[in-house]
């Protein structure tokens, strides 16, 4: 009898001593406990063009062939319906009318001659007409005064005082500047006023003769070109 009971006892599988050990003999670990199906060998000859090709054609259906594009159209994809290939970017393609094609060889040779094409170019060329630059009108109706005019006619730099200005202010330069949106703005209001010579707003304290930092320097430049 107790020989018996040995041999049971060796045939019988271990049980697991705890819950972890268990899991381990579920997922594939040996310990007589039944195991998970084994996983699928992995597919040979994998490559990535086959994947691809995989991806592209999971899920869709197969459909009759496109029909081959004329030359130089391009695919309209999803695009709606009620848009004109010619008010978009269709609109450059061979066929379409409005635009130049003088610079395409194959299409100019296939108009004229080399010969011709000189001729057509030497008119082109004697109907230019080069615009002279002239002075700059003066504003009809306007009372404002020309910053243009009063930058060509000072020499001194910004900053290099000019005139005399009292040392009594009743208000601040700065605040006074803020109210203009531009230093040109505020020239002219400060030209208007009575400047350079007199400065009744305080908008130039150095008394360079340049209200709020205003610098005759880019009209200059552009007068000497």
């Amino acid at each position: 009898m107790l020989l018996g009971a040995l041999a049971l006892a060796g045939c019988a599988s271990q049980a697991p001593d705890s819950y972890q050990a268990y899991m381990r003999n579920q997922s594939g670990g040996t310990g007589g406990y039944a195991q998970g199906p084994a996983a699928a060998p992995a597919p040979q000859g994998f490559t990535t063009e086959g994947a691809l090709d995989a991806i592209n054609s999971a899920g869709s259906t197969p459909s009759a062939a496109a029909a081959p594009l004329p030359y130089g159209e391009r695919p309209r994809g999803n695009a709606p319906t009620n848009i004109r290939p010619e008010i978009g970017e269709m609109a450059g393609v061979a066929g379409h009318t409005g635009i130049s094609n003088e610079n395409s060889f194959e299409a100019v040779s296939a108009q004229r001659s080399i010969a011709e094409d000189a001729a057509v170019i030497a008119q082109n060329r004697s109907q230019y007409v080069q615009v002279q630059p002239t002075a700059v009108p003066s504003r009809p109706n306007d009372n404002t005064p020309n910053i243009v005019s009063y930058a060509l006619q000072q020499n001194h730099a910004r900053g290099q005082q000019m005139y005399g200005r009292s040392s009594v202010r009743f208000s601040n330069a700065q605040q006074q500047c803020a109210q203009y949106l531009s230093a040109d703005l505020a020239q002219e209001a400060f030209l208007a006023s009575g400047g350079p010579q007199r400065d009744r707003n305080n908008l130039d304290p150095d008394g360079d003769g340049y209200a709020c930092a205003w610098d005759p320097a880019p009209f200059r430049a552009a007068a000497a070109r």
